[in-house]
């Protein structure tokens, strides 16, 4: 465990609190004590349901939040339905050109 301003040194950095409006903050302390907790264990990695910005989230605010991967999901479940849609075109375009005899 370190400072961040021993960590980035001169490096630039920003502090992005983004979610502060939406879900309350909870004390110092409790952060604290939950990063402290997950310290030399495993954590499972998924991009989607459990990255990063999940973790951080959940440490300050009590809750996994990820934008990105909200965008994520909503991108792919665009193309699931734009995919559905061009193969139910697909084939009931081809219906419509079946010849009977």
């Amino acid at each position: 465990m370190q400072l961040l301003k021993d960590v980035a040194g001169n490096d630039t950095y920003r502090i992005n609190n983004k979610y502060d409006e939406t879900y309350p903050p909870l004390p110092m302390e409790e952060v604290m004590q939950r990063s402290e907790f997950v310290i030399g264990q495993e954590v499972e990695y998924d991009v989607l349901v459990n990255n990063c910005e999940h973790f951080v989230t959940l440490l300050r605010y009590g809750e996994g939040v990820s934008e990105q991967a909200n965008r994520a999901i909503s991108t792919i479940g665009l193309v699931t339905a734009v995919a559905g849609a061009f193969s139910f075109l697909g084939l009931f375009s081809k219906r419509q050109r079946v010849k009977y005899y």
